[in-house]
């Protein structure tokens, strides 16, 4: 029991620094904030790293949840090669999909929609 306790903790916590990490090189002002409580400002310029950093993704799977339903995201996703499909996944921080030539499309797809809905959740958590 405990270890999966343990185990479910260490998801979360990997989740939660996925989405650090992804709004950090998106977001300037982000980025400068925990550049502040890591007392790293004076040894970087911020703007210069996030800005260089940012690379739009293929498609914003959580605007696309929000705005549009979960059957949309994944008609979306559907309509992806592979290739943009592994891009998209290496972009959102899910790691377990690493060779293109043994991809189960609907596994990447799944997990796309997954981390849509856990993003999704964790910004309504801040809304409320």
């Amino acid at each position: 029991m405990q270890n999966d306790k343990n185990h479910e903790m260490l998801k979360k916590l990997k989740e939660f620094f996925n989405v650090i990490e992804s709004e950090a090189k998106t977001n300037p002002d982000f980025l400068d904030k925990l550049a502040n409580v890591f007392e790293l400002k004076k040894d970087f310029d911020t703007k210069q790293i996030a800005t260089a950093k940012v690379k739009e993704p293929i498609i914003n799977i959580v605007e696309v949840l929000h705005n549009d339903g979960e059957e949309s995201l994944r008609k979306e996703l559907e309509l992806l090669t592979n290739d943009k499909l592994l891009k998209l996944a290496n972009q959102e921080g899910i790691k377990k999909f690493k060779n293109i030539k043994n991809i189960d499309r609907v596994d990447l797809v799944n997990a796309l929609v997954v981390t849509a809905k856990n993003r999704l959740s964790q910004g309504k958590a801040f809304t409320n």
